[in-house]
């Protein structure tokens, strides 16, 4: 039952695949960059609120701490 699931999946994703191969390469150029453009956002997105999470966790007297900055006193 599990391999004929499979099969029709397969077999639907290459019907999709004819069905974009068969448009005019305008339309196909437009669905790439389309695609390309929403993954792009996402990883974006993703990448700007680790910057944020990070950035809320930043302690920044402990970094200068670590690196051991000499004082110079007169």
């Amino acid at each position: 039952m599990a391999e004929f699931a499979i099969s029709r999946t397969y077999a639907d994703n290459m019907k999709f695949i004819d069905k974009l191969r068969n448009r005019p390469m305008r339309d196909r150029k437009i669905i790439v960059w389309a695609v390309t453009i929403i993954i792009g956002l996402i990883l974006a997105s993703a990448w700007i609120y680790t910057l944020y999470i990070n950035m809320q966790n930043f302690n920044s007297s402990e970094i200068i701490e670590d690196l051991n900055i000499p004082e110079f006193n007169e």
